[in-house]
């Protein structure tokens, strides 16, 4: 070698050559139509635009395209652009009733309902079957309050299978014809609207406040035409359905005081005083209810010794008469005529307990809570002694939701009747409403010792157990009622939830459907079977169960978070987040429905609203777990490594083993080049469950982070040995097996992996990686593109490619490629390298040296960065660095020939020739083919004086490179040093042969005669 440089360039070339990454492909439309559908699916709503864009740029009127990103555009929220490409669309598919349909849905959620019409129309006309586009014209005439046209859709919709969807729409547009028709004052055809709602879900609290609300309107026409008893039916109707209308409630108070008024305009002041007492206890600042009561006492008071002698003349018969009639109404049912004649009964004598206490019992069978309640103090006042007046005042005061006071009434009866088992029972129930549950469980208890047949009591205290629960002791007492009745319903579906908690879930299941064949439209067993087939992963069957119970209570909150939760298992993101909106309008505050929407939200992009509603729950519930997860996985999504860690080990103190939070802070800290720490989560994962695929992964990836290609291996063949189709793990494996230097077997498993899934970008930049290692970078190339065209921000392609460039020369070109990758990755050592090696190779030895530094600074044992830097310093000069250079790259790798003979060079420049011939002496023991290092070493042997050792060294070069001119001249000259003139002179001849124009070999070979001739 004549030129000191030839040696770097060497070096360069090699280094080239040895670098690994990967690259990109062609455009492709299907490819990018599908991955559009499945980002959208995913709800990767930017992306899914994103690939339908690239279709787009090929083929800008591709209807498919268009729609696809129409759909995720109105998923966005950003309607009007939804609609341009819907109309783009639809010039080239002006029949495709489905892109109507979509137009019409982006124009009724735009709030432009005349031109969703129009659209919903078009749509209807090409295909009559679309059960959407019925529903979404029933939900805008709704709107434009055409209601006969907006039933005349749902029901269309229902006959076409969407029932649930049509009947929420229907009971919608009844409600809203029923308040149109209340504000016109057409209360009869009002009614008839609510009735109908109520007839589709008679638990609507929509359609009861409506009806409640006709009512009242209804009742105070009544009231005005004098018709005050049926006012006051009217009005107690109204406050049945509607508990909280005022107007219902005074409606009551002021038909109390009609009544009491025209009760005194009679002279039967008594009874007047009652209607006006129950007026006060409606609305007790009532002005003329008061006035009434004061009135009525004091012409009873004036009246008293009329009544007296009045009383004195009835038989005693007539007073057990009305009595005895009034108790056999109350048999019968009929309790307004009961309370008719306890009513006659107690005007014949009002001092008797027993007419006020059954009076008392009347009302409450009619659910006048307050009145019955106002009854029976009046037989208490009378009769303190009555258990039955105190326990019938309890159960009262208990469905009023005065829990204090009812326990005071059951205490009392239990005073009276101690070894009564359902005042026992009760007392519990009340107690447990008081959440004093082990004196409830107590009370239950002494319940079922009085009466080991109280099955209520029995039912109570499985229940209370459920709660606590203590499910095996509430199993024991589900079962003490079915070995009496194995009907029963309720004991059934007490197993059911028992066994579901744990986790017995055949029996469970076995349990709820017992209940179900013996009452099918219990709501209770049919939410059980739906939440166990849900806890089975079943979710398909699980949803189908919630359904049912959506069926028979369409407004069933833990039914709409389930169907939710089973939605979202299903990866139908968009439903499910309609399903948790459902629940949440019922239930604003309900927990699980907020996290079940933040998931639905975050699984489809949108990650502001996923935040709050986590936000919303976490603030309510600090230690809820989803919210936690879901907080970090957003966060970590966003690169917020310390907020995401927070929430992972907030979630991971509350559980330890949440496979979940362990695989997401892996998924994080592997992210964020902290690979051992990933390791430890994943492989504490892997003690959980072993089998998880993810963390299986998750540990191969960290593993290769760390360079041990061996455990990755390892861990890449167990994922395969439990999902064989997974192209990751494919991938995975290939490149362990490339960092294991078994290219064969890498190539395969890439094949494999791309055989699996040909749009797997990290799968097309190993088989980039493979070919470019094997020598055929330009083989390589197209898996390189094609890997960058299927993901712009896979760094390992950008670096695959700019080493395949540097392969081919083209270092001007490769340059960009590093940048790329760089710019996604500005840690890269293999980046910086590549970047530096292609300067370097531009002449542009300052940049370069500059990247050799940066790797240095991060990773201080780099070999190569080391032996690159020596070779670069050597080109300025600078002999003692690159000395200090070199020998670093050899701590690293004492076996690598090259820079054993670059240092030998820099120690010969040096003046330092036995160091110089040492190094030499190593780069031929490990490769003795090298003419180059043979010659090195003799040049620094001769430089020791050392000729003969010096001599052999050349003759090993000239025999490796007969033609090599330099190892000629200088076995001449050694041999000269020899006094060896006569073999000199060949030397110098031979090196003449080979350059006739050396005019170093012809001077020497001049001088070497000279000697010979005795000339000198």
């Amino acid at each position: 070698m004549t030129d000191e440089a030839s040696p770097c360039v060497v070096i360069l070339v090699a280094l080239i050559l040895a670098i690994l990454n990967s690259s990109s492909a062609q455009e492709d439309i299907s490819y990018w139509l599908q991955k559009g559908q499945d980002s959208f699916k995913s709800g990767s709503l930017q992306e899914a635009q994103g690939c339908y864009d690239r279709v787009l740029k090929i083929d800008p009127e591709n209807a498919s395209a268009l729609m696809g990103k129409g759909e995720a555009l109105a998923m966005l929220g950003r309607y009007k652009m939804a609609e341009l490409c819907f109309d783009l669309a639809l010039k080239s598919c002006p029949e495709d009733a489905r892109l109507w349909l979509a137009e019409a849905m982006v124009n009724e959620r735009d709030g432009d309902y005349i031109q969703a019409g129009v659209s919903y129309d078009r749509a209807l006309a090409l295909d009559d079957r679309l059960a959407e586009a019925w529903l979404g014209k029933g939900n805008i005439s709704l709107k434009m309050g055409d209601y006969n046209e907006s039933l005349f859709c749902y029901e269309n919709a229902s006959r076409l299978g969407a029932e649930a969807l049509a009947r929420a729409g229907a009971i919608k547009t009844l409600l809203a014809r029923g308040t149109s028709l209340l504000k016109q004052g057409m209360l009869e055809a009002a009614l008839e609207s609510y009735d109908e709602a109520l007839e589709m879900d008679p638990m609507d609290p929509g359609a009861k406040s409506g009806k409640a609300a006709v009512l009242v309107a209804m009742g105070q026409r009544l009231l005005a035409d004098g018709r005050t008893y049926d006012a006051y039916r009217i009005f107690e109707n109204a406050s049945s359905l509607d508990p909280e209308n005022q107007d219902a409630v005074q409606g009551r108070a002021d038909a109390l005081v009609a009544k009491g008024n025209a009760l005194s305009n009679r002279s039967l002041f008594s009874e007047a005083l009652e209607e006006f007492e129950a007026a006060l206890s409606l609305w007790p600042t009532n002005s003329e209810a008061l006035a009434g009561k004061e009135a009525a006492q004091s012409a009873l008071q004036a009246e008293r010794p009329k009544i007296t002698a009045r009383l004195q003349a009835t038989p005693k018969t007539d007073y057990n008469y009305y009595l005895d009639r009034g108790i056999e109404e109350i048999r019968n049912g009929s309790y307004e005529r009961a309370l008719e004649n306890f009513n006659r009964s107690i005007e014949m004598d009002g001092g008797h307990a027993e007419a006020w206490f059954f009076k008392g019992q009347a009302l409450f069978r009619l659910g006048r809570l307050q009145e019955a309640a106002t009854s029976l103090d009046k037989a208490l006042e009378k009769n303190q002694s009555s258990a039955e007046a105190w326990a019938l005042k309890g159960t009262i005061q208990l469905r009023m939701g005065r829990y204090r006071m009812a326990a005071l009434c059951f205490d009392s009866a239990l005073r009276l009747d101690p070894n009564n088992s359902t005042l026992w029972a009760s007392k519990a129930a009340v107690q447990s409403e008081l959440e004093d549950y082990e004196a409830s469980l107590r009370s239950f208890e002494q319940a079922a010792r009085l009466d080991s047949n109280n099955t209520a009591a029995l039912l109570g205290k499985g229940s209370l157990l459920l709660e606590l629960g203590r499910y095996h002791e509430a199993q024991e007492c589900f079962e003490g009622v079915l070995s009496r009745d194995e009907t029963n319903a309720t004991a059934l579906r007490g197993i059911g939830d028992a066994s579901f908690f744990l986790e017995d879930y055949d029996r469970a299941l076995k349990s709820y459907g017992a209940a179900q064949t013996h009452s099918p439209r219990d709501v209770g067993s049919l939410l059980g079977e739906a939440q166990t087939l849900y806890a089975l992963h079943e979710n398909a069957s699980s949803l189908q169960a919630f359904n049912s119970v959506l069926e028979i209570s369409p407004q069933d909150v833990r039914a709409l978070v389930g169907r939710g939760d089973a939605l979202l298992a299903l990866n139908d993101y968009v439903s499910a987040l309609s399903s948790y909106e459902d629940a949440l309008a019922q239930d604003p505050g309900n927990i699980r429905a907020l996290v079940g929407k933040g998931e639905a939200l975050r699984l489809q992009g949108q990650a502001e609203g996923a935040v709050q509603c986590y936000e919303m729950v976490l603030a309510k519930q600090p230690d809820n777990l989803i919210a936690l997860l879901g907080k970090g996985d957003l966060l970590s999504l966003q690169n917020d490594l310390a907020g995401a860690l927070i929430a992972y080990d907030q979630a991971l103190a509350l559980d330890a083993k949440s496979i979940r939070a362990l695989i997401g802070k892996g998924s994080l800290l592997l992210f964020n080049d902290r690979p051992g720490e990933a390791l430890d989560c994943y492989e504490k994962a892997l003690a959980i469950d072993g089998k998880n695929v993810r963390a299986l992964l998750g540990g191969g990836m960290a593993f290769l982070s760390q360079c041990d290609y061996s455990s990755a291996l390892k861990y890449f063949e167990d994922a395969l040995a439990l999902q064989s189709n997974n192209s990751q793990a494919w991938t995975g494996k290939g490149d362990a097996l490339f960092g294991l230097k078994d290219l064969l077997q890498a190539r395969k498993c890439y094949e494999r992996a791309l055989a699996i899934d040909s749009n797997s970008s990290e799968a097309s930049s190993g088989m980039g990686d493979v070919l470019c290692a094997g020598g055929d970078c330009g083989a390589a190339r197209p898996y390189y593109e094609r890997a960058i065209a299927l993901d712009p921000r896979n760094a390992r392609a950008y670096l695959g490619e700019g080493n395949a460039l540097c392969a081919a020369r083209e270092y001007n070109e490769s340059l960009q490629f590093f940048a790329s990758s760089l710019s996604l990755e500005p840690n890269s050592v293999d980046a910086l390298l590549g970047k530096g090696l292609a300067l370097a190779a531009l002449g542009n030895n300052s940049e370069a040296l500059l990247c050799f530094d940066k790797i240095i600074a991060l990773d201080p044992e780099n070999f190569a960065a080391w032996s690159n830097k020596g070779c670069l310093l050597a080109t300025f000069g600078n002999f003692k660095d690159a000395a200090f250079c070199l020998q670093r790259a050899l701590q690293q790798n004492a076996s690598d020939e090259t820079v054993w003979y670059n240092l030998g060079m820099v120690h010969y420049a040096l003046g330092n020739y036995n160091q110089s011939a040492s190094c030499y002496e190593n780069a031929t023991k490990l490769r003795p083919d090298d003419a180059a290092a043979w010659l090195g070493s003799g040049l620094a042997l001769s430089r020791t004086g050392l000729f003969r050792e010096a001599l052999e060294c050349f003759e090993k070069a000239i025999l490796l490179q007969p033609q090599n001119i330099d190892a000629w001249y200088n076995k001449g000259l050694v041999l000269v040093a020899q006094r060896r003139f006569q073999e000199a002179e060949v030397a110098f001849q031979t090196a003449l042969d080979i350059d006739p124009g050396n005019s170093v070999a012809n001077y020497s070979l001049n001088l070497t005669r000279e000697y010979l001739n005795g000339t000198m």
